[in-house]
Parts: C-alpha cells; structure tokens; sequence
C-alpha cells in the first residue's frame, strides 16, 4: 500500500504541472475588437476627423514571444485592428470619424482634421507561467485646416500575475490597446476644442 502511494504522489504532481502548462496563453492571439455602439450617433455639428490606417513600422510580423521564446503569432492585420478600434474610440467620444485607407482619400472626404501615425511596437511577454506584459507604441500626428494639432509618441503598458490562462495574452492586450487609443482620442479632442 506504502508503495502505491509514494508512485501515486509523483504521478499526480506530472498531471498537475501538465495540466497548468495547458492552461497557459495560446501561441495563436486573437486581437480582440470593441466596435462603437450603434446608437451613438455623432451631432452634425461635431468636428470631422478622417483616420488614415496606421503605417507598419514594426521590425517583426508576430508580436511577442512566449517564455520558450516561441512567436505570439496575431490573428489578424495588426495596424488594422489598431486604427478601427482608434476610429471607433474617437467616433464613441463624439466625433463624425471616416476611415480612410491613404492620406489623399482622408484629404477627398475634406474633414476638418486628419489622423496620421505609424505602429512603432506591439509586444506581448510571457515572463513566467504567471505573469504576462504588454506594451504598445505608437507616433500620431493630427492637423487641421490651421496646420499640426500635436505630433507625439504614446505609449502603454501593463502586466498581469496570477493563475495562467488561454485568454491572459489576448485580454491584457486588449486592455493595453483600450488603454492607448483612449489617450490619442483624449489627446485629439483636448487638441480641437484648444483650436475652437
């Protein structure tokens, strides 16, 4: 009985440790996407803003390694999802917000004001099981019909620790996003009502 019991204990400590190990972040990241509510419909007397889908200045297609260096590999156009959910952030803050693919066809919508920028880092971390970094860097650059707004960098940045997950990767990059495009947007409207 002594024997079948001491062979029991590491067996149940190997299924234990498989079984967190298969808990942890997938290598495939879903860039999850909060599109703006429908009924919020801007006044027609809101600022126009066209946003030009943002350049690729990144050095890498995936976006970050797992802690045995394997990619993070998204799911989707990274720039892409990055400018609609700006879109879609500006738009939900009020303002009447066109997207545009160039700079020439956000110049033939004529808005008042033009959102440029490029993706300078999207990066996800695996430091350990339990904890997972995320960090976003974008340059922007808005102008209007006076000339530039602002021209700056921003940035985020978070982490998480505590029980490993499929989803810890793709949430807190997420929250990482959700938390940069709100800061262009806050930025952007602080810069038009300076203007009004």
């Amino acid at each position: 009985m002594k024997h079948s019991v001491r062979l029991c204990v590491p067996i149940l400590f190997l299924v234990a440790l498989f079984a967190l190990s298969a808990c942890g972040p997938s290598s495939t990241v879903r860039l999850l996407y909060r599109p703006a509510d429908a009924p919020q419909i801007p006044a027609p007397t809101a600022p126009s803003i066209s946003v030009v889908q943002l350049k690729d200045a990144r050095p890498n297609s995936y976006i970050g390694v797992r802690r045995d260096n394997t990619p993070f590999i998204p799911n989707g156009t990274v720039p892409d999802w990055m400018t609609k959910s700006l879109a879609d952030e500006l738009s939900r803050q009020g303002l009447r917000v066109t997207y545009a693919q160039t700079l020439e066809a956000a110049r033939l919508a004529q808005p008042q004001y033009i959102l440029t920028g490029e993706l300078q880092e999207v990066w996800i971390r695996e430091n350990s099981s339990t904890d997972v970094s995320a960090s976003i860097r974008a340059f922007i650059s808005v102008t209007g019909h006076r000339g530039r707004l602002f021209n700056e960098g921003v940035t985020s940045s978070l982490s998480k620790q505590g029980l490993p997950g499929s989803t810890v990767a793709e949430d807190l990059l997420y929250n990482t996003a959700q938390e940069l495009v709100q800061s262009i947007a806050n930025k952007t409207q602080q810069a038009i009502a300076a203007q009004r």
